[in-house]
């Protein structure tokens, strides 16, 4: 939007927008990245406003999926407010966040999830450490019913 000035004055510009009763604020999507052993790759934000999100991370060596908010390493071992072994679960500013934990999910390390439950409450910063070099496999879900998020739940 922009306003453009015939001559000096002043102008008050009003607007408004609504989101149409049949939106609804959902999607998935994947990609992949190679992570060099011992590295810190970014992977992208959990922007503010989403709700009941899942991310999964796949990959064929021991790679570990971590959450940031800010400077606070919410999923991250060994130092991350979650950091064991198996599946373990916070609330941290209204969210409630379940992680695999690091050996992962049935399917071994390198098979780990992030399961954000309710309304993502502030951006959060997801990174993959790599313990060995390997391709990692993400994908990802926003929107989700809280009966898909439940069963999703272990």
């Amino acid at each position: 939007m922009s306003v453009f000035g015939y001559a000096a004055g002043t102008a008050t510009v009003n607007y408004s927008w609504e989101v149409p009763p049949d939106c609804v604020d959902e999607g998935q999507g994947d990609f992949n990245r190679h992570i060099n052993a011992h590295s810190i790759v970014p992977l992208g934000t959990v922007p503010a406003g989403k709700r009941n999100v899942k991310i999964e991370l796949v990959a064929a060596g021991d790679l570990d999926i971590q959450l940031f908010d800010g400077e606070t390493a919410l999923v991250k071992w060994p130092d991350g407010e979650l950091n064991g072994p198996s599946s373990q679960e916070m609330t941290h500013r209204q969210m409630n966040i379940h992680w695999s934990g690091y050996e992962g999910t049935t399917a071994g390390p390198g098979s780990e999830y992030i399961i954000i439950e309710g309304d993502v409450t502030a951006d959060l910063q997801m990174m993959v450490y790599g313990y060995e070099e390997g391709d990692a496999t993400v994908t990802y879900e926003w929107g989700l019913s809280d009966a898909d998020i439940q069963a999703a739940l272990p």
